[in-house]
């Protein structure tokens, strides 16, 4: 059973990042965070669960403009409450954690922050509690901590932490120095000396992460101060000012751990991942009697095939033959093949994608929006059919198109449609035609999910051809 929830302590959950190490699955505008990679729930939503376990106050979540939306959604699917701070433009975790640091220094001005990352898979949730009890004493001296993981194996894929003199009356060491993610060689000596892994999660109180930005970069400071300052409210949410533009791009250890004078670490004792890289997840999987870890849900089959990662968030057929030691990841519009060791193909992929002009590389073929999602099933010259999903009360922007017309056929659920003068009620097997330059809207009225599909026609198609006259998400 677990412990008593932990009290004084504000956590925070960083949810950025760009999404590209686990391509095609992970994306830019889809980073692994909100995929569903293990279990029941995504990165992000384990995150969650696993905090409102541990700790008493509800979550801060720092993400970025261009997600809060997805962040909404997925907070909604666990029932979770948090406070949601949407920065303007992404500048790294050095000026996110001085935002979290800043709105808890108003807010909960004796409480301590814990700041943990949204995509690492962690489990064993009493040593989670266990390790966050550990560092509360270091913490309220004036130290920040980090979380240490004894290391598994000489990874180069994770920076290193080198253990100082341990602090008095504390779990907490001091820290003798950070270093960057080494070769093999490098690695095994850290081992022997008892190194441990940089986490990337602190706690610390307020103040002090507060006066080490002030004094290793007060540009920084003020601009996040003053972002804060003159932040604005959406539906609920903090999205600081334009100011936030202004603070340095750093990393935290970057930006303040390695020049701190207060930097302590405490040895974890959960187990941990990253999940940075497919290596990565297939070590922490569960495999089949010939190390297969298979990922996605949908039909795979395998014939002589011995240590692979099979992952397939596609709808189609994946059939792998004769191959050992081998990633296979499938989506429904790339597949990407590689030795399951070389995590560095999927940046060189990318880059190359990305050179070629392909969308692929940064868009995924499922595309979020703050009422629900769409992707394209087909498409060719002057036509393209869409899937789209409506979630419970949401509702689309009321909108016209200049170059296409557009036929929606409600598959589930029940939909409110506007279409010019009309206002229609649509059920299952009903539809409508909205002739280009009609002005128009999409209402989900039911209670489930508003499933349909549409089908648009005319001399261009692109997403920039809507004219958003109203929109209760503020796009307009």
């Amino acid at each position: 059973m677990l412990a008593e929830k932990i009290k004084n302590v504000v956590p925070v959950i960083l949810c950025g990042g760009s999404g590209t190490r686990l391509w095609p699955v992970s994306r830019r505008d889809y980073p692994k965070q909100f995929i569903n990679f293990t279990g029941e729930h995504t990165l992000f939503q384990e995150t969650l669960l696993r905090i409102q376990a541990v700790f008493e106050e509800d979550a801060v979540i720092i993400t970025n403009n261009s997600m809060k939306f997805l962040v909404c959604h997925q907070l909604q699917q666990i029932h979770c409450k948090a406070q949601i701070i949407a920065e303007p433009s992404a500048q790294n975790s050095g000026p996110a954690v001085l935002l979290s640091a800043l709105h808890a220094q108003t807010h909960f001005p004796e409480h301590l922050v814990a700041v943990f990352a949204s995509d690492h898979v962690i489990s064993g949730l009493n040593k989670f509690h266990n390790s966050i009890s550990n560092a509360l004493p270091a913490a309220d001296l004036g130290n920040i901590v980090t979380f240490g993981i004894t290391p598994s194996e000489p990874s180069t894929a994770y920076g290193y932490i080198a253990k100082g003199k341990t602090l008095s009356g504390t779990e907490a060491a001091k820290i003798d120095k950070f270093v960057e993610k080494p070769d093999v060689e490098t690695a095994k000596n850290y081992l022997e000396q008892g190194y441990v892994w940089n986490s990337g999660n602190f706690i610390f109180a307020p103040k002090t992460l507060i006066d080490e930005y002030k004094k290793s970069d007060t540009d920084t400071y003020n601009a996040v101060q003053e972002a804060l300052t003159h932040a604005s409210d959406d539906m609920g949410m903090i999205i600081p000012s334009e100011h936030y533009k202004d603070a340095k791009s750093l990393s935290i250890d970057y930006a303040v751990m390695e020049k701190t004078e207060h930097a302590a670490v405490v040895t974890a004792d959960f187990t941990w991942s990253d999940a940075g890289t497919w290596k990565s997840l297939y070590d922490i999987a569960e495999k089949d009697d010939n190390g297969n870890a298979i990922y996605g849900g949908h039909v795979v089959t395998t014939e002589s095939v011995k240590n692979c990662l099979i992952h397939n968030a596609s709808q189609r057929l994946i059939a792998v033959s004769q191959m050992d030691d081998t990633s296979v990841i499938a989506t429904e519009d790339a597949i990407f093949v590689s030795h399951k060791d070389n995590a560095a193909d999927v940046k060189s992929v990318i880059e190359t994608l990305k050179e070629q002009g392909r969308t692929e590389a940064v868009t995924p073929s499922r595309v979020y929006r703050p009422w629900g999602w769409y992707e394209s099933i087909s498409n060719g010259d002057r036509y393209q059919v869409k899937r789209i999903t409506v979630y419970p009360e949401a509702s689309l922007s009321l909108q016209k198109h200049f170059h296409r017309a557009e036929h929606w056929v409600v598959v589930r659920g029940i939909a409110e449609v506007v279409n010019g003068d009309k206002i229609l009620k649509l059920s299952e097997n009903q539809s409508t035609y909205i002739p280009r330059e009609a002005v128009h809207r999409l209402t989900n009225i039911g209670k489930d999910d508003l499933q349909l599909i549409e089908v648009q026609s005319g001399s261009y198609l692109g997403e920039d051809d809507i004219v958003r006259l109203e929109d209760i998400y503020n796009r307009s």
